[in-house]
């Protein structure tokens, strides 16, 4: 089978010729790497999540120190 005006890498893929969404072209040759993409995204929620957790445990805090001390002056 001879492709014709399309890059090398098509050619050992004949099936994914240049018809196809981009999307699935690339998502085709993610799947060697799933278990890398999975760890990246779970990576990314818990890096974004421990960014926010500062300010809410602060404001936790600053609640508790305030009631201790609203209740020694009751």
């Amino acid at each position: 089978m001879q492709l014709i005006n399309q890059p090398q890498f098509y050619r050992a893929w004949p099936s994914l010729d240049m018809s196809h969404p981009p999307l699935l072209r690339l998502l085709s040759y993610a799947t060697h790497y799933r278990t890398q993409i999975w760890s990246a995204i779970t990576c990314s929620i818990l890096n974004t999540i421990f960014d926010l957790a500062p300010p809410d445990l602060i404001g936790v805090a600053i609640d508790v120190v305030n009631d201790v001390v609203n209740e020694k002056n009751l």
